[in-house]
């Protein structure tokens, strides 16, 4: 089991690294990228347990990219400017309940414009790997997932 979470670790890491490569130019200043579980009422799936988000900060904008780990492959992603979030929001929302089937999923969401116009969003869970200093360790409580998504946080 060990070795699966080593391994899984391992492939998350190269996801990411991977997507930075994709998606963010030279000039990019990467504040810091991290694998996240989509927590959107339409869009994510609440049986996910493993990354099928790659965000990534810099220090003008954030990419929402979509990860696809039965294809291996980034399928589609949204560069949104850091002058067009409106704000970020942190808690449970009150869907969590039906939607998740679990009392204390936190999630943190981050309310944006396009065009000038409001009313977009990205909302993320955490998953059950952390890194720290390019080493994974698994999070085993939702205290550590909660500890997890406020980091996030309070780098945007």
């Amino acid at each position: 089991d060990e070795v699966d979470n080593s391994n899984n670790a391992d492939h998350v890491k190269t996801v990411i690294e991977d997507c930075k490569k994709q998606l963010t130019q030279e000039y990019d200043q990467i504040i810091g990228s991290w694998g996240l579980i989509d927590a959107d009422m339409v869009t994510g799936d609440p049986s996910q347990e493993g990354i099928d988000i790659v965000f990534i900060l810099t220090r003008t904008c954030y990419y929402f990219a979509r990860y696809d780990d039965d294809l291996d492959k980034i399928t589609d992603y949204e560069e949104v400017q850091l002058s067009d979030v409106v704000k970020i929001e942190f808690g449970i929302p009150e869907q969590t309940l039906s939607f998740l089937n679990k009392s204390e999923i936190h999630c943190f969401r981050i309310m944006y414009k396009v065009g000038g116009e409001e009313g977009y969003h990205h909302m993320f869970r955490s998953t059950n790997l952390r890194f720290f200093n390019n080493v994974a360790t698994d999070i085993k409580s939702e205290g550590e997932k909660l500890e997890r998504l406020k980091d996030h946080c309070r780098y945007c």
